[in-house]
């Protein structure tokens, strides 16, 4: 009778195989981000110090303004702010 061989696995085929699938989604990504004219969404507003590594944060997320506290390695949302009255004659 005959042995059953294991499958021969080929690591370098299979890595080069990967890398090939995450450049697909990113380069997809980028071209869908160029086609539709995207924008970025978030922007930090505003920041304060408040300590060592600590800090708040006005973020801006389309439409909504949220207070982010930042303090080492960790974000807390601590509040949405309502979204500021524009002045007469500003159009964005």
């Amino acid at each position: 009778m005959r042995e059953m061989q294991p499958p021969v696995r080929f690591p370098l085929l299979s890595a080069v195989k990967r890398a090939k699938a995450q450049w697909q989604r990113l380069f997809g990504r980028l071209r869908r981000a160029v086609l539709t004219g995207h924008q970025r969404q978030l922007r930090v507003r505003e920041t304060l110090a408040i300590g060592d590594k600590r800090q708040l944060l006005i973020v801006q997320c389309g439409e909504r303004q949220l207070l982010i506290g930042a303090a080492g390695n960790s974000l807390t949302m601590l509040a949405e702010l309502p979204h500021p009255e524009r002045p007469e004659g500003d159009a964005a």
